[in-house]
């Protein structure tokens, strides 16, 4: 019986020494292991801890693990992948403050001290993998992108030729984009080639059918003068683009058009200057890439006008309406294809029963008409598209006059009318604070949500002045204002929390520059429109008040108020689109 109970305690003994991490009988530490899932997902992790003396423990439980007599020496953390509801979650495992970069990772403990380490679980990427080869020669930079349906994109930019390409991306089709900057070493590219695939994830592309492209897309211009003649619209074609003296190639007069721009797809859409006046307007025209090439009148896509809903209360009683536009200053189209509208002026004008409506103040409405709408509008030729499906007001957008887009979706707007309760500023809407419902029929009234503030404000002091127009460069982390009474250019950090300048730019031989429109092409030159003189700039270097001198310019027959660079056409990769 002695016997038996000692083979008992023995044996517990035992156990103990397995389940408590022991270095032997020296000094101890403290190990910490924190379990992350996603929220919802309803997984078992499955981490397998290892260390000195034999130890052996799996967690299968999220939350916070401690092993509070842990033997001094390393130990070795494996997140194995766990699947649920037909996903598979793969793991990070991170030691101390140190980001993860895979599912094992080694810890030390050391006596006396606590060591962290943390699992994170997130849904398994698929490797997608593009082999590039044949790259062109004087190649100087290759791009590599895939875009999924969604809009997001996954990009490497560190090849230099040929090579491979790991992306890590979510399960889902996906259309790859390789993009080869061809040139010599002592210039930017002179031309472009191209290669594009769509592919279901995971996948091995081999890119290697490279096709030639010019290097900067066909450039449009929008010009209108104080009372509105001369105006017109233009382009200058890319051939003439990579000339020492480029020269608008055709040209057509037209009434009052502020803004043109273009769609992934090449159609072109122009903007005609609107009144605040209380009447019906045709503000939006688009035309098809066939119609853009040569600036025909006609055929016509669709148009926009101002168009009214209808609503009830906060008025003198009966019915009220809203005009949606009024006279929208810019347009700028999303990754999904929305057409987005900026008003400075926009608010409620009238009322059926003849009361007054009381002013929506502060002035200003920020305006989206869905890709799915815009799509249905084209199918019927000649269309009218009245109402939108979202207006947008309050702080955030009162007295904007500018519209960008960054890479990741966020959109950025410059104020320079000052609104009652809105200096002149910089504002970023984040990208997941927006949406834009499709309104189809029309005849349904759209949502009309506030936004009070922006996710970003800057502050827009002197140095800056008056924004008359933005735009993000190509690497997405600057944003450039043409700052119209400061006759400069002004680079700020795009990735910054609060107004941060890196550049302050004059341009040389312009003394009265006053720029109103701003463009970069896809070789990342920016171009720029003050009065009648378009320019390109040679590469901007220092930080600070810095030079810049112009590489070619061209005079347009009126003062330009807009530039936009079309490069949608069937063989453009998806991504310059």
């Amino acid at each position: 019986m002695v016997n038996m109970r000692w083979t008992a305690l023995l044996a517990l003994l035992a156990l103990l020494l397995t389940a408590c991490p022991s270095g032997g009988t020296g000094a101890k530490g403290q190990l910490e292991i924190t379990v992350n899932i996603p929220a919802g997902s309803g997984i078992s992790p499955n981490v397998l801890v290892s260390g000195p003396g034999g130890f052996s423990q799996t967690i299968s439980q999220d939350g916070v693990r401690s092993f509070d007599s842990a033997g001094v020496g390393d130990y070795t953390i494996t997140a194995q992948d766990v699947t649920a509801g037909g996903t598979t979650y793969s793991a990070r495992v991170s030691v101390g403050s140190t980001p993860g970069t895979s599912s094992t990772a080694t810890a030390a403990v050391t006596a006396n001290t606590r060591t962290t380490v943390t699992v994170d679980y997130s849904p398994a990427l698929s490797g997608l993998q593009v082999n590039v080869g044949n790259v062109p020669t004087n190649t100087q930079r290759v791009i590599v992108r895939a875009r999924a349906s969604d809009g997001t994109t996954t990009e490497d930019t560190s090849l230099s030729g040929n090579g491979s390409v790991n992306l890590n991306v979510p399960n889902g089709t996906y259309n790859v984009s390789v993009l080869a900057v061809v040139g010599t070493p002592t210039t930017i590219a002179a031309s472009l080639s191209s290669f594009s695939a769509s592919v279901t994830a995971p996948a091995v592309v081999e890119a290697s059918a490279f096709t030639a492209r010019p290097a900067t897309g066909r450039l449009y211009l929008a010009g209108v003068g104080a009372t509105d003649t001369p105006s017109g619209i233009a382009f200058v074609s890319e051939a003439s683009l990579q000339s020492a003296t480029p020269a608008v190639s055709q040209n057509r007069a037209d009434t009052a058009i502020v803004e043109v721009n273009f769609d992934r797809s090449g159609n072109l859409f122009q903007l005609a200057r609107g009144t605040t006046a209380n009447a019906i307007q045709t503000l939006i025209t688009r035309f098809s890439p066939v119609a853009a090439s040569t600036i025909a009148t006609t055929p016509v896509d669709f148009v926009i006008t101002n168009g009214f809903f209808e609503f009830t209360g906060g008025c003198a009683g009966g019915t009220c309406r809203d005009r949606n536009l009024t006279a929208p200053t810019d347009m700028a189209l999303d990754a999904s294809g929305n057409l987005w509208l900026v008003d400075p002026t926009s608010q409620a004008r009238i009322e059926t029963n003849g009361g007054p409506i009381p002013a929506t103040t502060p002035a200003g409405r920020l305006i989206c008409y869905s890709a799915a709408d815009l799509a249905a509008a084209a199918a019927v030729p000649g269309s009218n598209i009245g109402t939108p499906g979202i207006i947008y007001y309050g702080a955030a957008v009162a007295g904007a006059t500018s519209l960008a887009f960054d890479r990741t979706g966020n959109l950025w707007m410059g104020a320079v009318v000052t609104a009652p309760t809105a200096a002149r500023r910089l504002t970023r809407i984040a990208s997941g604070s927006l949406t834009c419902p499709n309104l189809n029929p029309v005849s349904q009234t759209p949502q009309t949500p506030e936004l009070a503030s922006g996710e970003r404000n800057y502050t827009v002091t002197a140095t800056i002045g008056e924004p008359a127009d933005i735009a993000l460069d190509p690497s997405g982390n600057s944003l450039w204002v043409a700052n119209r009474t400061g006759n400069n250019l002004i680079e700020v950090d795009a990735n910054a929390t609060t107004l941060s300048i890196l550049r302050t730019v004059t341009v040389t031989g312009q003394p009265s520059l006053a720029p109103t429109s701003l463009a970069f092409d896809s070789r990342g030159r920016l171009w720029v429109a003050g009065g009648s003189s378009v320019f390109a700039l040679n590469a901007i270097s220092g930080s600070g008040a810095v030079s810049a001198t112009v590489e070619k310019s061209f005079t347009a027959s009126w003062p330009v108020t807009s530039l936009a660079f079309n490069l949608g056409n069937a063989s453009t990769p998806p991504f310059l689109r």
